[in-house]
């Protein structure tokens, strides 16, 4: 029994390009005819089925006009989407470049922070065009900044507690032993 080797992706693009150029031929050519054929009016020397004929004609090949138009304009949407879709990528690799060197230094790690914010309320949240999405690593980075941020805020508000109001600090710290001590030596030098 003979083996079958499958073609190659190489082969497989010469066969699309070379279905591509064929189907461009036959299109190229029947837009052709179409240009060349003169409209005929319809005449009153002509009978009642060859003037229907004609008109019918008329409107096939108006329909295929109007086919062919909205096709062209269906084909110029697609590229669009298409480059803004290569547009998006870019930005997306460009966003990445600039958040990962600015982050080499505290500015710009706070310039990052700022830009990933950006990038994730504009392209995930509200999907912006124009914003490319964060990747799923992406936020997870983000909400472990923002616990690590959140966590300072915390232990910075309870060092000034603990600063301005000794005493009752300890009680929070599970030192409320010591609570009766701190009291008097607060007392004492007053």
């Amino acid at each position: 029994m003979p083996e079958y080797n499958s073609p190659t992706a190489e082969e497989i693009k010469r066969q699309q390009e070379l279905f591509r150029a064929q189907q461009k031929e036959k299109t190229d050519k029947f837009h052709q005819n179409l240009k060349e054929q003169p409209e005929q009016e319809l005449g009153d020397s002509l009978s009642e089925q060859e003037n229907a004929e004609r008109l019918n004609k008329m409107r096939m090949r108006e329909r295929i006009k109007a086919g062919v138009e909205r096709a062209r304009r269906v084909k110029e949407k697609v590229d669009k989407v298409k480059g803004t879709q290569e547009k998006l990528k870019k930005a997306k690799n460009i966003y990445r470049i600039i958040n990962g060197t600015s982050a080499i230094t505290f500015v710009g790690l706070i310039v990052t922070f700022f830009v990933m914010n950006t990038q994730f309320s504009a392209g995930n949240v509200f999907k912006s065009k124009f914003i490319p999405k964060l990747d799923w690593w992406e936020i997870g980075i983000l909400a472990l900044v923002w616990l690590i941020i959140i966590v300072a805020i915390l232990l910075i508000f309870f060092i000034i507690y603990m600063i301005t109001h000794p005493c009752e600090a300890l009680e929070f710290t599970g030192f409320s032993f010591l609570k009766g001590l701190c009291d008097n030596i607060i007392k004492t030098s007053i």
